[in-house]
C-alpha cells in the first residue's frame, strides 16, 4: 500500500508497506544499505531521491538507516538493540511490531522513559504512516519495524 507522497527530500522516508517488504526513499545524496534492492532508475548522476525495497526488519531515521538492526521479530528485542536510539535521543521511537501491537518488555518501556525518548508501540503499517507525518513535520523520530 503506498502510503503517503515523498514530500522531504532530505530525509530518508516510507513510501510504501507489503507482507514482507517496506520501500523506503533516501536522499539523492544516501548512500544504498547493504541488502537493499533498488528500485527504478540507477543513474547516480540523476540527483534524485531513490527509492529501495527492503526485506528485513530496520531501523530508520530521517538521517541514516541501520541495515544491521538485528532483531528480525518482536520477540527477540533486547535493551542493546536500541543503543543506537539512546545515543542519538529523538523525540520519539515507533516501535513497528508486525501485522499486530506487541508491547516490549516491561524493562525496555522503562529504560525509554528514563531516558526521556517517548516510545510509541503500534502495528508496523501504523508506524509507516505515523513515521512520515512526524517527518514532514519536521520533528525527530525515529522508527524501528517490523514486517508484517
Amino acid at each position: 500500500m503506498r502510503i503517503t507522497q515523498d514530500s522531504n527530500t532530505n530525509a530518508h522516508t516510507i513510501h510504501s508497506y507489503d507482507t514482507g517488504k517496506i520501500t523506503i526513499v533516501m536522499p539523492s545524496n544516501g548512500l544504498l544499505p547493504h541488502g537493499a534492492r533498488l528500485l527504478g532508475e540507477t543513474d547516480a548522476t540523476a540527483n534524485k531521491p531513490q527509492a529501495f525495497e527492503w526485506f528485513k526488519s530496520v531501523l530508520i531515521t530521517p538521517s541514516n538507516i541501520h541495515s544491521d538492526w538485528k532483531p528480525q521479530h518482536h520477540s527477540e528485542l533486547t535493551i542493546d538493540d536500541f543503543t543506537y536510539i539512546f545515543a542519538r535521543k529523538p523525540e520519539v521511537l515507533l516501535l513497528g511490531t508486525g501485522k499486530n501491537l506487541v508491547f516490549p518488555p516491561a524493562n525496555i518501556m522503562a529504560l525509554f522513559a528514563e531516558k526521556k525518548i517517548g516510545l510509541e508501540v503500534m502495528g508496523t503499517a501504523a508506524a509507516c504512516r505515523t513515521y512520515n507525518f512526524l517527518i514532514n513535520d519536521n520533528r525527530d523520530v525515529a522508527a524501528a519495524l517490523f514486517m508484517i
